[in-house]
């Protein structure tokens, strides 16, 4: 303490050298002072300069947390995991906070509930910010039931302890920001009354959450009025809520609203805009046709000195395309890989095939230099994509494999820091050949690609082909959250009804109901209840069914070729739904053709006996 005391004034007189402290126990109190000019990196291991990437190169515990800010994925846990086996900490219970703050970062619950019980296990006391990080990580996660579950606990412990507010209401935006992304705008509002009540102030992440929230659910202007209310509940407004209020005026088509919002808080000077706030004025810009106001927006960026947004760049080029300025455009924005999507596109509307692959190849090899740039990557990944798609439509085999196994790395790359990955291999399977399509398929598990849409596609190829096996086993390498997806589990259960295995459908359907991934009168339903005869069922749901369904002319054909007493009751019931009319002409032609005219004049009789719908007749 004493040498801490009397350091700084010996510092201005030795201008030239520079005191390091030993950091190892036994020499804690030694001091060093060593001359520039000496070869002193060579002696000083172990020692803390005061400059912090310096410290975290020979201090575990800086560099230990470096890196759990720096997670982006499970994967990085593994890299964090090997760095604490391979260092020992003097703190241990410090490097283990510091491993479930990377949990945190990730979402992973599982690994953040272990690493709070091998916490207790040490003899350590959470404290409400180890609570706030858990919530933290239920959030990221996705998964409210934890989040509530440890907020809950969280308010236990400060209850016991006398802990401050600060730590509950730092908690409780973390849980309603994982509520948010629910869009569940009642349990959001519950939240917040909740966390009002406890006396915590709802902050500017707070109302973050809420737009979100309406975002989501499509409510823009709920989102705007929360917005402009927010005052009453005493919320200072920050650039990112009012980034959130301009996108939402963009979404629900008010680009004049959103202009005059943002030149009011831009007037009043209270909020300092950021250039995420400026890309959505140009977007609203850009919707009103203003192109000039437009070009001065990159002027004002340059002078603030801000960041110019992707956005920006992206919607200004669109701006210059529309305005028939391609020249002008290209010229400007061409060595730019952010603006390669809109160029690509203009390129292939124009036919020329041969202009976007050289600019796709131009933005590849310029991002080449910088590896650490995955926003541009994903952006001129999609540029590919677009180009595939195209070369798929015009089933250009030898191309679209060209370009395949030529950016399948840089995809494999690029999707591990996304939520919805870009699969090249669907454009492959589109091509309607067999033998690539399980190829494509094979690879993109490879490479862990395996989305919904990659699946949908190999079942059509499948189905189309004749391949119901092939289908069904694709099925199986399903993971649990894809199987969740409506319109792939319908797909194939379309191809379980082309084996007949009706008792199968009816079982994945009804837990599908439970779950409520799709509702109760699907067409592979209905159909499987009318081949197994449980006519009853059939006449409940088909009400419901012939209001939804878009596959009602499939399932009448059915019930037309089939010459049973019961076909005749379900068409007779059909007449009598007045939801149902526009079937009508389709049930008598089909009658006619198949030459079941007992049936015809049934059905007849029964549409006279409906008084209302003479008139229509």
């Amino acid at each position: 303490a004493s040498v801490r005391a009397v350091l700084p004034l010996l510092r201005p007189w030795t201008p030239w050298k520079r005191t390091y402290t030993v950091k190892h126990r036994r020499n804690s109190m030694k001091m060093l002072d060593i001359n520039h000019s000496f070869p002193w990196r060579v002696w000083t291991r172990g020692f803390s300069s005061g400059s912090t990437s310096y410290q975290s190169r020979y201090n575990p515990i800086v560099k230990l947390n470096e890196l759990a800010g720096k997670v982006e994925t499970e994967r990085d846990l593994v890299a964090i995991e090997n760095f604490m086996k391979r260092n020992q900490f003097k703190k241990r219970s410090l490097a283990i906070r510091t491993y479930l703050k990377a949990c945190a970062n990730v979402g992973s619950m599982d690994a953040a509930e272990w690493t709070f019980e091998l916490l207790v296990k040490e003899g350590t006391l959470p404290n409400g910010r180890v609570y706030g990080k858990l919530i933290k990580a239920g959030a990221r996660a996705k998964n409210p039931s934890r989040a509530k579950y440890w907020k809950d606990e969280l308010l236990k412990a400060a209850k016991k302890w006398g802990w401050p507010l600060e730590w509950c209401s730092i908690a409780f935006e973390s849980y309603i920001f994982c509520l948010s992304r629910t869009g569940d705008v009642e349990q959001v509002m519950a939240a917040i009354e909740e966390m009002k009540a406890l006396g915590c102030k709802p902050s500017s992440a707070t109302l973050n959450s809420v737009l979100t929230c309406y975002m989501l659910t499509n409510q823009y202007m709920s989102a705007i009025h929360a917005f402009e209310h927010s005052h009453k509940l005493g919320i200072e407004i920050d650039q990112g809520n009012v980034r959130l209020a301009l996108k939402a005026l963009n979404r629900a088509k008010l680009p004049d609203r959103a202009i005059e919002l943002f030149k009011r808080i831009k007037s009043e000077g209270k909020v300092k805009l950021s250039g995420q706030a400026y890309s959505m004025y140009a977007t609203s810009l850009q919707m009103s046709g203003d192109y000039e106001q437009l070009d001065k927006v990159l002027d004002s960026l340059k002078t603030l000195k801000l960041k110019v947004p992707r956005t920006i760049v992206s919607v200004h080029v669109k701006a210059l395309i529309a305005q028939g300025r391609y020249d002008e455009a290209f010229k400007r924005y061409s060595s730019n890989p952010i603006a390669s999507p809109a160029f690509v596109q203009e390129l292939l509307a124009q036919g020329s095939v041969e202009r976007a692959e050289s600019l796709i190849s131009k933005s590849h090899s310029i991002l080449a230099e910088t590896t650490k740039d995955h926003k541009a990557k994903g952006i001129l990944l999609l540029s590919v994509s677009i180009l595939m798609q195209y070369l798929a439509h015009s089933s250009d085999r030898a191309k679209l494999l060209e370009y395949y196994n030529k950016y399948r790395g840089l995809a494999k790359v690029v999707n591990q820091k996304r939520d919805h990955p870009i699969c090249l291999a669907m454009y492959l399977i589109k091509l309607q050949d067999t033998e690539l399509a399980e190829k494509a398929l094979s690879e993109a598990r490879e490479d862990d690609m395996c989305s919904a849409l990659l699946l949908m596609a190999y079942l059509d190829c499948m189905q189309k082909a004749g391949n119901i096996d092939k289908a069904e086993e694709a099925w199986k390498w399903t993971r649990n959250q894809d199987r969740r997806n409506p319109v792939l589990l319908q797909k194939y259960l379309r191809i379980l009804c082309l084996k007949e295995l009706w008792e199968k459908v009816i079982e994945m359907s009804t837990e599908a109901e439970k779950d409520g991934t799709i509702h109760r009168s699907t067409y592979p339903k209905i159909l499987a209840l009318f081949n197994l005869k449980r006519y009853q069922e059939v006449t409940e749901i088909l009400p419901e069914f012939l209001d939804k369904s878009e596959n009602v002319n499939d399932f009448l054909d059915n019930v037309i070729r089939s010459h049973t007493d019961s076909s005749t009751t379900i068409l007779a019931s059909i007449v009598k739904n007045p939801k149902t009319i526009v079937y009508y002409p389709r049930v008598i032609s089909r009658l006619i053709h198949v030459g079941r005219i007992s049936v015809l004049r049934r059905v007849l009789e029964e549409s006279w006996n409906a008084g209302e719908k003479k008139t229509a007749h």
